[in-house]
């Protein structure tokens, strides 16, 4: 009694669905090797953490600030008129740029935000002008005093 019509209302049957199995053990396999990767990370041997100290100082401060920033500018981006890919690459390239020039124009340069993110004092800058060098002597002399 398929389709029949029974007191004004129609008998609505839902489709066959096809389950791609394939798709779930794909997944289960994913899964794993992710735990198993993050188990084992550890006792890795290779040496492929950040070594440049510039870099390596702002990695707090650039994984704080990027979700808001990221939020903030993906709030904005959504309501253009404009295809899915051109707002995943606004989305990326401007949050991006946004969180470097926060970090370099006010976290960097402000004594207590680096404190509040938990970065080292700022050392001093070195001097841009070379000491006056000693004028050369000559083979035989003495330096003068």
């Amino acid at each position: 009694m398929q389709g029949q019509v029974i007191l004004g209302q129609t008998e609505i049957t839902p489709r066959a669905s096809v389950r791609l199995h394939y798709l779930d053990i794909l997944r289960v396999l994913a899964v794993f090797m992710a735990f198993l990767f993050h188990a084992a990370t550890p006792f890795t041997i290779a040496n492929w953490q950040v070594n440049n100290a510039q870099t390596s100082e702002a990695v707090v401060p650039f994984h704080v600030l990027h979700y808001p920033v990221l939020l903030i500018v993906a709030f904005y981006v959504v309501q253009w008129q404009a295809g899915v890919t051109v707002k995943m690459l606004a989305v990326l390239l401007v949050s991006f740029i946004g969180t470097i020039g926060i970090y370099e124009l006010l976290i960097r340069r402000v004594a207590p935000l680096r404190a509040l993110f938990g970065m080292k004092a700022a050392s001093r800058p070195l001097t841009t002008q070379p000491e006056e060098a000693a004028p050369p002597s000559r083979p035989g002399t003495l330096p003068s005093a």
